[in-house]
């Protein structure tokens, strides 16, 4: 390379917004993995990536919807919200 010159640098992976997350999870997941994902309930303590979340839904029958009515970003969100409470 010239001298100079700048190796492109990849940009930081998105963040998920942890307030969104969190709505995203009350309207959609707290009917069946309870209102706090602390307590772990089905296991929802896995969903702390969008790749494992769309893994879920696409074997978890009552959760196949979401694949299309959850938004990339609302996933993103989601997952950022469940790590925050991992113990």
């Amino acid at each position: 390379a010239p001298l100079g010159a700048c190796a492109a640098v990849p940009p930081p992976p998105p963040v998920g917004d942890t307030a969104a997350g969190s709505v995203v999870y009350a309207n959609n997941c707290a009917g069946c993995h309870d209102r706090d994902p602390r307590t772990n309930r089905l296991r929802v303590l896995n969903g702390v990536t969008p790749a494992a979340l769309t893994a879920a839904y696409q074997s978890v029958g009552s959760m196949r919807s979401f694949s299309t009515t959850l938004s990339a970003t609302d996933n993103l969100n989601l997952a950022a919200y469940i790590l925050s409470r991992r113990p």
